[in-house]
């Protein structure tokens, strides 16, 4: 389904790269330039997602629905020290998105893999074209859905009212949600088994979770700084100064050793004085590098895949002015 729009598609734009003279053979290394080849791959994976209804609902979905969730067991945190400690779970629990990325990563990128292997194999366009694509329409929704949940959150938790605030909120979980679908595609690039790449997707983001600053306040010096290639710590500081900023606390209700009566003896105690502005820096630099390595595990790694992609077959374009159906088929056939 997916695989023979595009094919029809990249090869009229073969024949107009190359003239439509009868039987002409092209080499397997005839490539579309990337201004040719993107937008028909994006086309390609936009009709393909709007033909999967179940897969657009869960694109969508996820991440806004995990904001409900949180809003149903954080409704309206008080401004209290009981809600200190409330209002802190509630950004932790915000990295854990980091898995939603994943699975969206799961659920649709190892089919459009196989489908790259296959037709970079005969050629058709370089890895930069149909990365980009995908990533493109990820990107898209995935900001969209990260707008949405932060909206949600603010007004129903009790976060925050500012828009400063959200948008600040809603950019560390959109890098954190593309943090986790680059880990995702990552190790999907490398490893061809899809539930062996989750299991070591899940042991590392899980590790990193725990790290991300809320569990694990004091670390040694070398741990600490190993610690600083994870994204999900300097997410952490984002939404922790942005959401921290202005708050005041009542001191009624003491759960701590001493009463934290404002952010910043909020930020002290949980040890988060760092530079808003450097920690968004970082976090964009990281997430652009873990971006930058699932790219080059796409380009480099295909033997790791096994036999169907390391020892493909490349075949010949045949271009007809009355194309046979033999030639039709065999173009189909060697695509799907």
């Amino acid at each position: 389904m997916s695989s023979r729009g595009s094919e029809v598609n990249i090869n009229n734009e073969i024949t107009q790269m190359h003239g439509s003279q009868p039987h002409q053979h092209l080499e397997s290394t005839v490539m579309l330039p990337f201004h040719r080849s993107f937008p028909v791959l994006l086309k390609r994976s936009l009709l393909n997602f709007s033909r999967q209804p179940t897969l657009m609902v869960s694109r969508l979905m996820q991440i806004v629905n995990f904001g409900v969730i949180l809003s149903l067991y954080f409704w309206q945190i008080p401004k209290n020290q009981v809600g200190v400690y409330n209002m802190m779970n509630v950004l932790w629990e915000a990295n854990a998105l980091v898995f939603v990325g994943m699975l969206n990563c799961a659920a649709t990128f190892p089919i459009e893999r196989d489908v790259f292997y296959r037709e970079r194999t005969d050629g058709r366009y370089s890895s930069l074209a149909f990365f980009l694509s995908y990533s493109a329409l990820e990107l898209t929704f995935g900001f969209i859905c990260s707008m949405a949940f932060g909206v949600v959150v603010t007004f129903t938790v009790g976060l925050t009212h500012s828009i400063q605030a959200i948008c600040l909120l809603s950019t560390a979980v959109f890098f954190v949600v593309s943090f986790g679908e680059s880990v995702g595609m990552m190790y999907c690039a490398v490893f061809r088994q899809v539930g062996f790449a989750l299991s070591l997707i899940s042991v590392n983001l899980g590790l990193m979770h725990i790290t991300a600053g809320f569990l694990t306040v004091s670390l040694k010096a070398w741990v600490d700084a190993i610690l600083n290639i994870n994204p999900l710590r300097f997410s952490s500081r984002v939404m922790v100064d942005a959401e921290l900023a202005d708050q005041t606390f009542s001191c009624q209700e003491p759960v701590f050793s001493s009463c934290v009566s404002n952010g910043k003896e909020v930020k002290d105690f949980y040890g988060f004085n760092y530079s808003l502005t450097k920690s968004m820096l970082i976090l964009i630099g990281l997430c652009a590098g873990y971006r930058i390595l699932a790219f080059l595990a796409l380009s480099y790694f295909p033997k790791l895949q096994g036999d169907l992609h390391a020892e493909w077959k490349p075949s010949e374009i045949t271009i007809d002015d009355k194309p046979q159906a033999s030639h039709q088929h065999h173009a189909i056939t060697t695509t799907t």
